[in-house]
This record gives C-alpha cells, structure tokens and sequence, in this order.
C-alpha cells in the first residue's frame, strides 16, 4: 500500500521528506524523523513511501557508510528508524537511488 498522492517532497522540515500537499483544518503533522547524513543515517530522502503493515520503507540519494544513499525503514509512529542497506557504487552496487518503489508478489 503506497501513502496518498497528496504526499509531496518536502525537506525543508527535515520530516521523513514527505508532508501532506494541503493540511486539511485540525490535522496533525508528525515529524517522524530528521535525517542528518553520514554513516548511520540517510541524507536527502527521496521518491514515495512504501508501507508494509506498521511499517514505512523509503531510500535517500546521499548519506549511508560510503554517502551514496540508503534503503531505510520507521514505523509508523516514529520509533525503529533504521538504515537497511547502504549503497557503495562501483560496478557490484547502486548509488545515489531515485525513484519510487515498486511492488509485486510471484
């Protein structure tokens, strides 16, 4: 399941990167995480979020062990933020990821 399309690019506010186009009246916006860059962290999200059960995954374009982007995941409340695989470029590997998330079942 893939947030709302009303959810836009938006780091200005160091949130997950996203942030709802229009607040409607009342609604609470949570900053779920802000993303400083280097080893242990991401740095520039990017693309769409993608939610598994309680569960938010998403990619930076920098940050990471070798500062060329992350795969990361947060719940949704905000708590278990972490960094699941951190690009190094080369020929054996990606960098820099872009891009929205796609999924499938086999």
């Amino acid at each position: 399941m893939r947030w709302p399309r009303t959810w836009v690019r938006c780091c200005l506010i160091g949130l997950t990167g996203l942030l709802p186009a229009s607040p409607a009246a009342g609604q609470v916006i949570t900053v779920l995480h802000s993303f400083r860059g280097g080893t242990n962290d991401g740095q520039s999200p990017e693309g769409a979020l993608f939610q598994s059960g309680s569960n938010l995954y998403a990619m930076t374009s920098g940050g990471g062990n070798f500062r060329d982007g992350t795969i990361f995941k947060v719940n949704t409340d905000g708590t278990g933020y972490g960094v699941l695989r951190s690009f190094q470029g080369g020929a054996s590997d990606g960098r820099n990821p872009t891009g929205r998330w796609q999924s499938f079942r086999e």
